[in-house]
Formats: structure tokens, sequence, C-alpha cells
């Protein structure tokens, strides 16, 4: 008993499946207590996924722009904030 020539050997990881699934607009979906609507009806884009070793890091918006890291849930942005609350 042989792989069929349809099946893929190679699985893919969590990670993958994970970022496929962002890629594939399911974040909404996924994720519905993060995600806020845009303004006046507005369409948001996935532009980056970013991986890193425990989260996905995803750049989001309307148009491209440079993160601003007081509205972002990275750990590594919004944790250097804490101090200020």
């Amino acid at each position: 008993m042989g792989l069929e020539l349809d099946e893929d050997p190679i699985q893919p990881s969590e990670s993958e499946k994970l970022q496929e699934a962002c890629w594939n607009g399911l974040l909404k979906t996924m994720l519905p207590e993060v995600w806020i609507d845009p303004p006046n009806g507005g369409t948001l884009y996935l532009w980056e996924v970013k991986e890193a070793e425990s989260f996905l890091a995803l750049e989001l918006s309307e148009v491209p722009l440079p993160m601003d890291p007081r509205r972002s849930i990275t750990p590594h942005t919004f944790l250097s904030f804490k101090d200020y609350n």
C-alpha cells in the first residue's frame, strides 16, 4: 500500500492552517471580539501576516499604513504601554 498520487505527504502545521484561514477572510469569524469594522462602511484588507514564536502579527487596514503600536494587540507592542494605564 503506497501513497496515492493525489495525497500530499506533507501536512501543513497548525500555524500554516491559521495563516491560510486569515488569508481566506475568516479572521472576523474566528476572532469577533477583536474585530472593529472600519468607519463609513469601508473594507479592511489583510496586507501581511508575520509569524512569531507564539502568535501571528496581522497587518489589517483599509490602506497599507505604518503600524500604530497604540492600536496593536501584538504582545510586543502593547506590553510596552502597560505601565501608562
